[in-house]
């Protein structure tokens, strides 16, 4: 019980990755029949990591729900692209 409150807590107060990332969660929760499908600032900060370590420099993403997880990704890409 104890590790579920401090995920909790975690995932309350994790902030999305950027402003589009925010607009478009906000529009998600609005308009959505399922907006629980929509990747959280917790996964979206973890695959903009992943992309940022692996040093990946293009992303193909297969199957996207509303972007949120491809604008965080992006994020995550060098600037010289």
């Amino acid at each position: 019980m104890r590790i579920d409150r401090a995920r909790h807590r975690r995932v309350r107060s994790a902030k999305p990755v950027t402003m589009t990332a925010a607009l478009l969660m906000k529009e998600t929760h609005a308009t959505m029949d399922s907006p629980n499908m929509l990747t959280g600032p917790v996964e979206g900060r973890l695959l903009k990591l992943l992309v940022q370590i692996s040093g990946a420099r293009r992303i193909l993403e297969i199957g996207t729900f509303t972007g949120y997880s491809a604008l965080s990704m992006a994020e995550g890409l060098p600037e010289d692209l």
